[in-house]
């Protein structure tokens, strides 16, 4: 059995749907996509699957560059912004969570982290259902086999909240 981890099997996610081809247009486009998404979000499960969903593209772009191989100066720079970048959206967007999870359910930073830790893995599942198929502008298409993975999601996010809704009823 191989290595089970997030951060590899969007590795291996991307090593299967493009041979870790990087297009830094199409990686800058799909992380802006979702930090809008997560902006325009109105439920908690469109938030917290955007958030995974840019988790999940700044993964696949980090491990893109680094099968690069060794880079040029151009490259460099560009991931330096797009890390630099990727990092301050993730923490906005964590903190937005964090900020909602403990006015809601008094849940603290390491429970929101284990929460964002198994959205990330339903959003990994749902990726692996996706076609193999990409559209004009190099993104893989969703195709017939995807399914929303936004249930789901609603059923973690209950499990993690459960303990806290039960105890604020209590006091």
């Amino acid at each position: 059995m191989g290595i089970e981890s997030n951060i590899k099997e969007i590795a291996d996610w991307n090593v299967a749907r493009n041979n870790l081809n990087l297009d830094t247009t199409l990686e800058e486009e799909m992380l802006s996509e979702e930090f809008n998404e997560f902006i325009m979000a109105e439920t908690l499960e469109s938030m917290v699957d955007a958030y995974a969903d840019f988790t999940y593209v700044l993964e696949g772009s980090r491990v893109k560059y680094l099968a690069e191989g060794v880079p040029n100066v151009e490259l460099v720079a560009w991931w330096k912004r797009l890390e630099e970048w990727g990092a301050e959206c993730n923490s906005y967007m964590f903190q937005v969570l964090l900020e909602h999870c403990f006015k809601t359910w008094g849940m603290d930073e390491d429970q929101v982290e284990h929460l964002m830790s198994d959205v990330l893995h339903v959003v990994i599942e749902a990726n692996k259902a996706k076609s193999h198929d990409k559209d004009r502008y190099g993104k893989v298409v969703k195709g017939d086999k995807w399914v929303d993975p936004e249930l789901t999601l609603s059923e973690v996010i209950n499990a993690h909240t459960a303990e806290h809704t039960k105890n604020k009823k209590t006091h």
